[in-house]
């Protein structure tokens, strides 16, 4: 991780690449999209979506948003029964003061 990082930082590592993908936004309120995809059924899905924004309120919102798609389940897990269960879509907000 770099010394100044910025209110966002990603960093990926992938296999067959000598060294990670690290980037941030350029300014320091800056914001960042994501869309990972993944092969199902011989199509290209993308499930899973995570955006950054600084808002207004000084306040850093990171969402998570997942979709079920043809041939991809999500796979919710419960920490009180300890199991999992199949789910539509899900959503997570982590909020950070800047």
């Amino acid at each position: 991780m770099p010394r100044n990082v910025r209110n966002f930082w990603l960093d990926a590592q992938i296999d067959g690449r000598a060294s990670s993908v690290e980037t941030g936004p350029a300014a320091k309120d800056g914001g960042f999209g994501l869309s990972i995809a993944q092969r199902a059924d011989g199509d290209v899905r993308h499930p899973v979506r995570v955006t950054g924004r600084n808002l207004s309120t000084g306040e850093n919102h990171m969402n998570i948003d997942v979709d079920a798609c043809d041939g991809i389940k999500i796979l919710l897990y419960d920490d009180l029964t300890g199991e999992y269960r199949e789910v539509t879509s899900a959503s997570i907000r982590i909020v950070s003061e800047w």
